[in-house]
């Protein structure tokens, strides 16, 4: 039976944004309420109002159904980006060769410090914070996790191998 260490459920929080999505979403049906009632014969570009309004309306819907489920236990690390993935993940600690966590500063979203090179599979909604991990046969994965400090706990009381 494996004994669970960390166990965190992230959304997509983004405030600023969600409210230039949403600000965008209504200046466009503004502008399209306004142009079919001073130029009625406008419907192709009122049209077009709606219709790009309506893209970042499911953007937006998109966004707020953004999840990342992370479970660790002394067994396996599992893990769940929905919508992109139904079922969890998993890396077991015996296919770990490497596990590192990475903790960076909040304003470091803004100035290109989480951007990450290579054919590292990233799943995270927290920026560059998170678990570091590189397995046996190369594969490099970055699940991110927003109580960095309650993961390093957790990991200290248990070692990896």
């Amino acid at each position: 039976m494996s004994i669970k260490l960390h166990k965190e459920e992230q959304r997509f929080n983004d405030k600023v944004v969600m409210a230039m999505l949403g600000i965008g979403i209504l200046g466009l049906l503004y502008a399209a309420i306004n142009t079919l009632l001073f130029t009625p014969s406008a419907y192709i570009k009122a049209g077009t109002f709606f219709l790009v309004a309506l893209a970042l309306g499911g953007w937006l819907f998109w966004l707020v159904k953004l999840r990342l489920k992370v479970k660790i236990s002394n067994k396996s690390i599992k893990y769940q980006m929905a919508p992109f993935h139904t079922t969890n993940r998993k890396i077991k600690w015996k296919e770990v060769k490497k596990c590192t966590i990475v903790k960076t500063p909040k304003i470091a979203q803004w100035h290109g410090g989480n951007l990450s090179y290579g054919a590292e599979s990233r799943f995270s909604l927290s920026g560059r914070n998170g678990l570091s991990v590189t397995t046996k046969d190369g594969r490099k994965y970055f699940i991110g996790c927003c109580d960095v400090d309650g993961l390093q706990k957790a990991m200290q009381s248990f070692s990896v191998g």
